[in-house]
């Protein structure tokens, strides 16, 4: 993860930094972003493993969404439905208002609220347009349990 200063913030703000050493599942409903939902699944670190079967099976968890520069994608102290995955993303992390971190490249959003159920610890801002994946949480967890190999090594 980079930050604009260099610096790691401890901040519980729900953010990971996909390395392709986990692998998470997905669902998808693609809208005309000029770049397909497979494509954008395609794109990120964590689904390089999976077959094409698999990604398929993801792709019923998933939309792909255009977010434009300034939108709010998740909002402090609200909890949160789905799980984001910014494919080339410039994003802003704020707690109670004030920038905690700036945050570039491929970002997964979202995951320890997925895990544990809080509500959002910030609100995160984008700062460039830029495609996500968003992963509905719901149909994430089904995926999960009717297909152990997309799960979390490790997790119930």
């Amino acid at each position: 993860m980079r930050h604009k200063k260099g610096y790691t913030p401890m901040v519980v703000v729900m953010l990971w930094v996909l390395t392709g050493s986990s692998v998470w599942a997905v669902h998808a409903a693609a809208q005309d972003h000029g770049i397909s939902l497979p494509a954008a699944l395609d794109r990120v670190a964590i689904f390089s493993t999976l077959t094409d079967a698999e990604k398929q099976v993801l792709e019923t968890a998933a939309t792909l969404k255009k977010g434009a520069k300034g939108e709010q994608i998740i909002f402090q102290d609200t909890a949160m439905k789905q799980m984001v995955i910014l494919l080339d993303g410039h994003a802003s992390v704020r707690v109670n208002g004030k920038q905690v971190a700036e945050l570039f490249g491929e970002i997964l959003l979202g995951e320890i609220e997925f895990l544990d159920g809080p509500a959002a610890s910030a609100d995160v801002f984008l700062l460039s347009d830029t495609d996500y994946i968003a992963l509905d949480n719901a149909l994430l967890k089904k995926i999960m349990d009717d297909h152990p190999r997309l799960g979390i090594p490790g997790h119930p």
